[in-house]
């Protein structure tokens, strides 16, 4: 979450982790849900 923060691109998210593209793209999404679920409930 950080990189993408950072203004990475998930591809370059995947090759300096050397993890693949899909990795990125789900672990992002879930992380995106989780930080949205927790910002409504203390909102």
């Amino acid at each position: 979450m950080e990189l993408n923060l950072q203004g990475y691109k998930n591809e370059e998210i995947s090759v300096k982790l050397n993890i693949s593209y899909n990795t990125v793209r789900n672990t992002l999404s879930e992380s995106r849900k989780k930080c949205q679920k927790f910002y409504h409930l203390y909102k």
